[in-house]
């Protein structure tokens, strides 16, 4: 159920955000958003693998250089051999959704600047997401593209509902039958098989596609329906604010250091249950992130990688850095 939603749901969240901007502001925006925190998260990455793997060999991976260079400028999600170079790519890890998101972002207000030209401009973005989801599931059959280019494509669909939501206010207005249908279609995408976007796989496309939308939608619709209790939710405020730097912080502990894996093996020894080794390697990982989210923003030039509209490199006047740290 969670790989059916977790990836498309931010995909559809953009769309339900989207705005028409310039090309050059829509590349801008992107770059500062999306791939400084990629290749800040890379750079770190291999920064602590190529320094501390020499003074501390059992707690931080080693590097293959050249191979994690070529893995970092590709930015796949899954290790994939690419027969056209006869080259195994080694996967980048989960950050490979922040240059899917760059590619994305700009492949859909392409699609949105085309559809305004004519008469029907709605149904021909919708056919125009349509089509490239369907090319992208294609593509990556034959081959896996740099950036999960195939992936991108695939997300089309996903910016496209977002989108239409917000214009028909479906969220805030809220209808039970389409609560239902959300759930339904959620639940029979799960039954269906599963769905892998990193690498544009799925058991059944179709149904994937529906489930993704189905589940989204669903989420989103409970996420309202708290919000508009009398309790807020700050928890969920908090972390859904700083999800990036949570994503980011999360890939450096997993690819770079061995200390999740060696606590799991100590409790496995200890306790001789691999379930009580599971929920202690979860709380581990969680601490991590909890902690990034409070460390980062503390820590001056370095936050700014992480959260560069809270923190910007450079603020023209105090007004600008007031509106930031909103």
């Amino acid at each position: 159920m969670l790989f059916a939603v977790n990836v498309p749901i931010f995909f559809i969240l953009s769309g339900y955000l989207f705005k028409e901007k310039r090309f050059s502001d829509v590349i801008k925006n992107a770059c500062r958003n999306l791939l400084l925190p990629y290749f800040s998260t890379v750079a770190l990455i291999g920064l602590i693998k190529l320094v501390g793997h020499n003074f501390v060999p059992n707690w931080i991976s080693p590097i293959g250089v050249v191979q994690y260079i070529v893995s970092a400028l590709y930015g796949l999600g899954t290790n994939s051999f690419i027969p056209e170079i006869n080259v195994t790519v080694s996967a980048i890890g989960a950050i490979w959704f922040l240059p899917a998101m760059f590619v994305g972002n700009i492949v859909f207000n392409a699609a949105f600047k085309l559809s305004k030209k004519f008469v029907h401009a709605k149904t021909l973005l919708l056919i125009f997401s349509l089509a490239l989801t369907v090319l992208g599931f294609l593509l990556s059959k034959k081959i896996q593209l740099p950036w999960s280019f195939d992936a991108a494509l695939i997300s089309q669909s996903f910016y496209c509902f977002g989108y239409m939501v917000r214009q028909l206010s479906l969220i805030e207005r809220g209808k039970l039958l389409l609560d239902l249908a959300g759930l339904l279609f959620w639940v029979l995408s799960v039954k269906s098989g599963f769905f892998y976007m990193n690498i544009g796989y799925a058991d059944s496309p179709i149904l994937a596609t529906l489930g993704a939308v189905g589940g989204s939608y669903f989420i989103m619709r409970v996420c309202c329906l708290l919000m508009r209790s009398q309790y807020q939710w700050p928890v969920f405020r908090k972390y859904g604010k700083d999800s990036l730097v949570m994503l980011c912080f999360h890939l450096i502990d997993l690819n770079a250091f061995l200390i999740g894996p060696r606590i799991f093996n100590k409790v496995v020894t200890m306790s001789g249950k691999i379930e009580v080794a599971i929920v202690v390697i979860i709380c581990y990982r969680l601490f991590v992130i909890w902690l990034s989210s409070i460390v980062v923003p503390r820590i001056p030039v370095i936050r700014s990688f992480f959260f560069p509209r809270k923190f910007p490199f450079k603020v023209k006047d105090k007004q600008s850095l007031a509106e930031n740290s909103l």
